[in-house]
């Protein structure tokens, strides 16, 4: 019972953080980002297709926080630096083909979207 309780505490940290960074709700603190991106305890435990889940989110959050105009640039910018890392770890989970056209497409996702919205920058 307490391990259930521990996990859910940890989800709803977790949830919270995103939300936060997501909406940018507190952009002059940049350790919400290092918040985001530690991996959970148990990651090394899961599945590979539940790890490559868990880091494409922590991707497309960071890529749609980065897209998100009415954000403040300086949080938007700060975003886009830390982006490197969950498609750092994708890299390191590539062990197909599959996985690695993902990769492939993040990449692409980002370059377009890098593009499109620099200037708003």
């Amino acid at each position: 019972m307490g391990t259930s309780t521990s996990v859910d505490r940890q989800q709803i940290s977790d949830a919270n953080i995103a939300y936060k960074v997501r909406h940018g709700t507190d952009p002059d603190n940049p350790i919400l980002l290092d918040e985001l991106l530690r991996l959970p305890p148990i990651f090394d435990q899961l599945d590979l297709e539940v790890k490559r889940s868990y880091l494409v989110t922590q991707f497309n959050l960071l890529l749609d926080t980065f897209a998100d105009d009415f954000l403040p640039s300086h949080w938007r910018r700060h975003c886009l630096d830390q982006i490197y890392l969950p498609m750092q770890r994708l890299e390191q989970l590539a062990n197909c083909k599959k996985s690695r056209a993902q990769l492939l497409s993040l990449g692409y996702e980002l370059r377009v979207t890098t593009n499109y919205y620099h200037a708003s920058l």
